[in-house]
């Protein structure tokens, strides 16, 4: 916490008092209506000081009365791993702590009498928080909001508990996560050379061991990627040499991948989804950017094998030209269900 300032109109008073003073002993006899002025200002100003202390205050009591919550809950949670249960709480003599209601009520984790859209049937124990939205769900809960989950469940024990955005109005419980580009397609230019551009993610209040745990815990995750394209291959080009790889994209794991949404998840297939369906635009090719028209073309569609979902970072190149250019969109990370019961 840090020192508490002054307010400005304090030391204002002060000064004004003293300038009274000696202007009253200059002229040898007090000036009647400044001391008015004064007595009046300085009741402004003991009311504006004790305004300030008191939001002080009561701003430090918030912080206090969150953090205690906090370590209530992860101490319950601790208690009840190891199986130990706590005593009855000791009934104070002194002042009850103030009960201070949270700034934004809409922002909460899943603490029972703590979560929007009242009642809950079947409220869950004291302190637990729930490893995925699919289980926020199946508490009994509807609203779209942030929640804070614990994809493995450990508490204190392993990774840590983060929040994520949770849909739950349209019939399930959807975990969303969202990155740094996924409100907009990324515009990929003046990179010729393979692997050249490299598009890095970094994931809303997760990192990926997090990210992974959560994966682990759902019993579907999904990631939505698509490339626009004109002039420009997305994974291979053929050359009078062979062939040259010019796109790929790096698993949760770190794994090289050089397929697209739509079709199976694989490090060296260099399929689209219009390979599957045989609506390439060019059949000797198995994505339509591979094709390296002239005009706009594109490949899309869901990544699904959880096992390497989120993307970590997107490499493409052959744009160095003036009229090859590539849009990129990366969708948000959403996993649904739960692949396992509460251990």
């Amino acid at each position: 916490m840090q020192p508490l300032s002054l307010p400005a109109g304090l030391l204002m008073f002060f000064g004004l008092g003293l300038l009274a003073t000696f202007t009253g002993q200059c002229r040898g006899q007090p000036a009647l209506g400044e001391i008015y002025r004064l007595n009046g200002l300085q009741s402004d100003i003991q009311m504006d000081t004790f305004r300030y202390f008191g939001n002080r205050m009561r701003e430090h009591y918030r912080r206090l009365d969150r953090r205690l919550r906090g370590i209530s809950s992860r101490i319950r949670r601790a208690e009840r791993d190891l199986g130990v249960d706590s005593p009855p709480e000791e009934p104070s003599g002194g002042p009850a702590f103030p009960d201070i209601p949270d700034e934004d009520p809409n922002t909460v984790g899943v603490q029972p009498g703590n979560l929007p859209n009242k009642p809950v049937p079947s409220p869950p124990p004291v302190g637990q928080i729930a490893r995925t939205c699919d289980e926020i769900y199946r508490m009994g809960y509807r609203n779209d909001n942030e929640y804070v989950i614990d994809p493995d469940g450990q508490g204190l024990r392993s990774v840590p508990e983060f929040n994520v955005r949770c849909e739950l109005s349209r019939g399930e419980g959807v975990t969303i996560v969202g990155h740094n580009y996924d409100s907009e397609p990324v515009l990929v230019s003046g990179y010729e050379q393979p692997g050249s551009f490299q598009l890095q993610i970094r994931y809303t209040n997760a990192d990926f061991e997090q990210l992974e745990a959560l994966a682990e815990a759902s019993a579907s995750c999904e990631q939505y990627i698509k490339i626009v394209c004109m002039g420009a291959v997305l994974f291979r080009a053929q050359l009078r040499r062979g062939q040259r790889d010019y796109g790929w994209w790096i698993a949760r794991d770190g794994t090289r991948m050089m397929s697209w949404g739509g079709v199976p998840s694989s490090p060296d297939s260099g399929q689209c989804a219009c390979d599957l369906d045989g609506s390439c635009v060019n059949s000797l090719f198995k994505c339509n950017c591979d094709s390296n028209n002239k005009f706009w073309t594109e490949d899309s569609g869901f990544l699904t094998d959880k096992r390497y979902l989120p993307v970590r970072m997107v490499y493409l190149g052959d744009t160095g030209g003036t009229k090859e250019k590539s849009w990129l969109t990366l969708g948000e990370l959403r996993c649904k269900g739960y692949s396992g019961d509460r251990k």
